[in-house]
């Protein structure tokens, strides 16, 4: 049975995101819904001093205010990735992985992106790369569904056979499950716990960071944080 999973391209996204793509066989970008300002589209959370913050990416909004995940620009007035690598490098540098991956995800950063859905999605496919997670990528936009919430989704996963739904267990507060049962669809609900690990910046673990806090501490060794 085809496992799918439908997530917006988050940037530097948490640890569960890649648990939920490591167990499905296909994985759709949700790209042509509305951009909601200061979400994890743009922005994570690091480490900086010991505790959580947020790293950004700065966006376009000025009378901007129904635009898709897909439309959004990312603003380079700022120069925010000479600030975004310094941060990364001020709190990470010591860490045992963190030149070996941060090389790699500099490049992306100097590529410049026009779009934050081009740049967020060419770092999580490096990480899926980075961590071995060979999947099937696609975008929700190929497929012009036109609903929302449960309708569009259905509308999407019609395009495979036999295929199984692996949502977030947060979805399963708006998702209705009989679209599903109606459309000869399995859904099934995920949900991770967050596992420890050791994190040179901090003393106490702190949980929900981006993915970034595991490999720059840990590297490829994921097998004690996916399940």
């Amino acid at each position: 049975m085809l496992k799918i999973a439908i997530m917006q391209p988050t940037f530097i996204p948490w640890i569960g995101y890649f648990n939920l793509i490591k167990l499905v066989d296909k994985f759709i970008f949700l790209d042509d819904v509305q951009f909601d300002k200061r979400s994890w589209q743009q922005r994570n959370r690091i480490l900086i001093n010991n505790q959580p913050h947020f790293l950004t990416i700065p966006v376009k909004t000025k009378n901007k205010f129904s635009q898709l995940i897909n439309q959004v620009e990312i603003d380079y007035d700022t120069d925010w990735v000479k600030k975004h690598s310094l941060t990364l490098k001020n709190n990470y540098g010591k860490c045992k992985f963190f030149e070996e991956f941060f090389s790699l995800y500099y490049k992306i950063l100097i590529s410049k992106s026009f779009y934050l859905c081009d740049l967020n999605i060419k770092i999580i496919k490096l990480i899926c790369n980075y961590l071995n997670l060979n999947r099937e990528f696609y975008f929700s936009s190929i497929f012009k569904a036109k609903d929302n919430k449960t309708s569009k989704i259905i509308n999407i996963l019609n395009n495979f056979d036999n295929a199984t739904y692996l949502s977030t267990i947060g979805s399963n507060n708006y998702l209705e499950e009989k679209l599903f049962i109606d459309n000869k669809i399995n859904l099934k609900f995920f949900e991770y716990i967050p596992q420890k690990y050791n994190q040179k910046t901090s003393e106490n673990f702190i949980s929900h960071l981006s993915i970034l806090d595991f490999i720059f501490n840990h590297g490829k060794n994921t097998e004690n944080i996916f399940i």
